[in-house]
């Protein structure tokens, strides 16, 4: 068992030393009281296993209806692995009813019938029913079979439930798994169970968006005209209005189930917001000029899809759903951030912004920070929030910020960078409520 005591964080202080040493010589560097701190408050927890670690959480959690819980590197096995055994303590023990992930809304709709109990094989789940590469991690493969097995046998009101709520088609990937129209042959595939004809009309208006190469989608839009451009986005915004115009004569009309409806109408929504991410695309982009100048304000358009997409979630899990959200911790923090490579006064606002100011307590933040592969490149430079909490010491700790004394607290609200390769600015204290550090590579 790891000792907490103020003896073993004065220890460590040596370790730290070379990282601070030009800040030390200037005058009290205010990162040791925070180390002396966390040394003595964090609480260790394992990666994997079925110990009583996890009871650690419980106070912290309170009666959080979501819990959001970040990755600091995509596919990270580490942090996936816990965020598997977080769900699993979630459900069994505090009434979870769903986890959502950061990936497509469209694409996760698959994995969410497989883990109820519908057809489908995990090849083909792990291909087409996620984005961002997720299909790639086993610990994904590891979630959905243990949600369909605990399932297994359940009334379907006791039963948990699996969600994307990125964006559809993953526009941004250079390598997406379906593209940027999967959300819109989504709904258009309801369309043609119930009106054919219109379907037609429909793919025939939208045939500049369709005709797109998956691979080259980006560049593609980019050489769209603005006619060609407005005519996209009024037949998106045309089918979403029909959706709902008709949605009760579908219904008289036995048009398959309610939950079809809902699904149809949702990737209907996704066609918007990609649609909508899309636009910030420059007339005759090309790869080769790079997307610093409008990838911010599409990030924006992403967040906020993804602020959209959990509220229909929470919105289907009813008064009693409870939530895990899982993303990035750039999209998790509860405070704006600042993108590498962008002007110094452009700060984003994120996912986790949006989820605070509708849930207010209700919202529990964990992110995640990680053991970076080197310390920083200079000895005089300044190190990452990452690399601070690294010498705290332990494989995998949390740690409540909100418990932090006034002085800790302060250093933690100040803005920090986190990463060392990729790289993000935040006001830490700000943007999480517990820390979950793990010492998987950056």
């Amino acid at each position: 068992m790891r000792c907490r005591s103020l003896g073993r964080s004065i220890l460590l202080v040596p370790l730290w030393w070379p990282l601070h040493r030009a800040t030390a010589q200037a005058g009290p560097d205010p990162s040791h009281t925070f180390i002396e701190w966390a040394a003595r408050s964090h609480r260790p927890v394992a990666v994997t296993g079925d110990g009583p670690d996890l009871n650690a959480l419980r106070p912290m959690l309170g009666r959080a209806e979501v819990v959001a819980l970040s990755e600091a590197s995509h596919l990270g096995k580490e942090t996936l692995a816990f965020r598997n055994r977080l769900f699993r303590y979630l459900v069994e023990n505090l009434g979870f009813t769903a986890i959502a992930i950061e990936s497509g809304v469209t694409e996760g709709q698959l994995i969410h019938d497989y883990v109820l109990g519908g057809e489908g094989d995990l090849a083909m789940l792990k291909e087409r029913g996620f984005s961002w590469t997720f299909g790639r991690a086993p610990a994904n493969e590891e979630l959905i079979q243990w949600m369909r097995t605990y399932n297994d046998g359940r009334p379907a009101g006791h039963k948990i439930h699996f969600y994307g709520f990125d964006v559809p088609g993953s526009p941004g990937n250079p390598a997406p798994a379906r593209g940027v129209h999967t959300a819109l042959l989504a709904a258009l595939s309801y369309l043609e169970t119930v009106e054919p004809g219109l379907a037609d009309d429909f793919r025939g208006r939208a045939k500049a968006f369709l005709d797109l190469d998956p691979k080259s989608a980006l560049e593609g839009y980019g050489g769209l005209s603005q006619p060609q451009r407005d005519e996209i986005t009024a037949t998106i915004a045309d089918l979403g209005s029909l959706m709902e115009r008709r949605e009760l004569l579908f219904a008289e009309a036995g048009a398959k189930s309610a939950e079809a409806r809902e699904w149809a109408y949702r990737h209907a929504v996704g066609a918007r917001q990609t649609d909508t991410w899309l636009r910030r695309i420059p007339f005759q982009w090309k790869r080769a000029d790079g997307m610093s100048a409008w990838f911010p304000d599409a990030t924006e358009a992403r967040d906020r899809a993804m602020a959209e997409n959990i509220a229909w979630i929470r919105e289907r899990e009813g008064p009693a759903g409870k939530i895990l959200v899982f993303a990035s911790r750039f999209h998790i923090s509860n405070a704006p951030v600042q993108l590498p490579n962008v002007p110094s006064d452009r700060w984003s606002v994120v996912l986790g912004q949006y989820l605070k100011r509708w849930l207010g307590d209700r919202l529990v933040t964990i992110g995640n920070v990680l053991s970076p592969r080197s310390v920083s490149a200079q000895a005089d430079s300044a190190p990452s929030f990452d690399e601070v909490v690294g010498t705290i010491g332990g494989p995998a700790f949390v740690l409540d910020l909100r418990r932090a004394p006034a002085t800790t607290r302060s250093w933690l609200d100040e803005i920090h960078t986190l990463g060392v390769r990729w790289k993000m600015k935040v006001a830490v204290g700000k943007a999480f409520d517990i820390l979950l550090y793990t010492r998987g590579a950056e």
